[in-house]
């Protein structure tokens, strides 16, 4: 557990970011469902205000979701680059290839490939 602790607090800003854009993109869904009951009384009304937000909400949730899918990746992607990496110059008892052979198996056990 302290070993996770410890790749977290490497890393805590990158995952704070991760979970924000998480937090943000929640919060717009939540609000969907507002907006899109708002949204059907105005266009009964024939006024175009809440499709408007509506659609902005679309928008700016599929922003955030992609935002953090490209982030998450590329930052968990640097967590485990740096723990292969650590790996291989903390091992010094195997040599090279028997190293190398245990990364990729480990990449592979992880679905990574």
């Amino acid at each position: 557990m302290k070993y996770i602790l410890s790749v977290a607090r490497d890393y805590k800003y990158q995952l704070l970011l991760i979970y924000f854009y998480m937090f943000v993109a929640q919060l717009l869904f939540l609000a969907e469902p507002y907006v899109l009951g708002k949204m059907i009384d105005g266009l009964l009304k024939r006024e175009y205000s809440w499709l408007m937000c509506f659609i902005g909400i679309a928008v700016f949730e599929n922003v955030f979701i992609y935002r953090r899918m490209i982030y998450d990746t590329k930052v968990y992607t640097t967590i485990y680059n740096n723990l292969v990496l650590k790996y291989l110059k903390n091992d010094t008892s195997s040599d090279p290839s028997t190293r190398i052979a245990r990364t990729e198996m480990s990449s592979y056990s992880s679905g990574r490939i």
